[in-house]
């Protein structure tokens, strides 16, 4: 009886996970916010008010064409209960950026790697 209990629960969490896999959309939303959020810690950590609108606008326009071209290079793999989101670098390595559960997506990196990398350019 123990058993068929256990299977049912299991059967039931894999339907919930099916039912719920992100999707790329989400994938996308997730990733784009945490570049945005990261995107404008590196930008506001130069500390210099005369360009303070210069830096308001190079936020927007980093923002918005980070995230185009995660849009333009994103795959998303989706393995029914779960799934990951990826680039293809030029030398043929793959980053991953996401992973999707339970309709929630977790980023692999954080707004202080974009800001690492922006200090790093």
């Amino acid at each position: 009886m123990k058993n068929v209990i256990i299977i049912a629960l299991v059967v039931l969490l894999a339907m919930v996970s099916v039912l719920t896999c992100p999707d790329r959309q989400a994938h996308l939303d997730a990733i784009g916010k945490e570049l945005n959020s990261g995107i404008s810690q590196g930008i506001s950590s130069v500390d210099n008010p005369e360009t303070d609108v210069l830096l308001g606008t190079l936020n927007v326009f980093a923002s918005n064409l980070t995230l185009g071209v995660v849009k333009q290079y994103l795959e998303v793999d989706n393995y029914f209960i779960f799934s990951i989101g990826k680039i293809t670098c030029r030398d043929g390595s793959v980053k991953r950026l996401s992973v999707g559960v339970f309709g929630h997506v977790f980023t692999t990196f954080d707004d202080k790697d974009v800001k690492e990398w922006i200090q790093n350019l």
